[in-house]
This record gives structure tokens, C-alpha cells and sequence, in this order.
């Protein structure tokens, strides 16, 4: 899919990112998938954090998600220019659908998808787009993360999306 390609540069960005803002040490679980995660051979394409893997969950977010919930205009949506939290909460959605409709955790998808959002919502209240008026992408970004830890996610975080559905 067009709307899923993506530069070498962005996918080393977002592994970047990954690797340097979000830390397992909350619980064990946490930690060994960020272990998981940052190990092995990105140039592999079966690598989780793999460009091609990145864009397999940005695709898996357009096939399966957005006809539903159209957050995000389709027609104007480049990853290579999006920012990286707005992509981490697509590619969190997009793995999670991934995985549901494979019927198993192929690329780790659930457990992925629960590390990035659990670290997720606080890199967005952190981020300088989130001070008034906020950007347009933050918005977007909340709103994926609310309708992921809603539907798809743990109950931990399914509770979490009560305590910030006021943001």
C-alpha cells in the first residue's frame, strides 16, 4: 500500500525513539519485551521493529481500521512526514488488527502493541505539540490511544482510558 511506505530514515527514527524514551522497568513483562524488541537483526524482515514489519502494521491499519474510524485523512498521510507518536499509535493499532486477523501473536503483535501504548500517552503529554493550541496530530494521537486501550488492549490499560478520557 502507498500509504504505507515508508524511508529507511524514518524507521531508524522510530527504532531511535523506541530505544531511547520507552524503558521496560515498570514490571518484568515491560522489560523483557523492550529486551525482545531492541534485540536481534532489524535488517531481518521478520525483526517487529524491521521497516518492513513497520510498514506491515501501518498497512494492517488501513485494511482493518480506519474504514471504521477515518482519524486520519488518507489521501494526504505520508509516514515519512508524520510525526513519530502519531505513527507508534498506528502501528500499534495496525499490529494489533494484524494479529486478530492472522488469529495468533505472529509478530509478537499484542505485546508489542501494549508496550507502545503504555509508554505512549505519557511521550504525548511530554511532547511541545501538546501545550495550547495543540496540534492537530496530538488529538489524533489521543484518540488512537483511546480507542486502542478501549478495544484491543489490557484491562490495566482499559482502566487507564477512563482515568484520561477527560484529556
Amino acid at each position: 500500500m502507498p500509504e504505507a511506505s515508508m524511508s529507511d530514515d524514518k524507521s531508524h527514527e522510530i527504532f531511535v525513539f523506541i530505544k531511547n524514551r520507552f524503558h521496560g522497568s515498570e514490571s518484568l513483562e515491560l522489560e523483557s519485551m523492550r529486551d525482545l524488541m531492541l534485540s536481534g537483526d532489524r535488517s531481518h524482515g521478520e525483526h517487529m521493529l524491521s521497516k518492513r514489519m513497520m510498514q506491515a502494521y501501518i498497512g494492517s491499519y488501513w485494511r482493518h481500521f480506519d474504514a471504521q474510524l477515518p482519524i486520519i485523512h488518507k489521501a494526504t498521510f505520508s509516514a515519512d512526514t508524520t510525526p513519530v507518536l502519531l505513527l507508534l499509535a498506528i502501528m500499534s493499532i495496525g499490529s494489533a488488527c494484524l494479529n486478530k486477523k492472522r488469529g495468533s501473536d505472529v509478530t509478537g503483535g499484542m505485546r508489542l502493541s501494549n508496550f507502545l501504548v503504555t509508554h505512549l500517552r505519557w511521550a504525548v503529554f511530554m511532547d511541545a505539540g501538546f501545550r495550547a493550541p495543540a496540534k492537530l496530530w496530538i488529538f489524533q494521537t489521543l484518540l488512537l490511544l483511546e480507542l486502542y486501550e478501549k478495544t484491543l488492549s489490557t484491562r490495566e490499560l482499559h482502566e487507564r482510558a477512563h482515568i484520561h478520557h477527560a484529556t
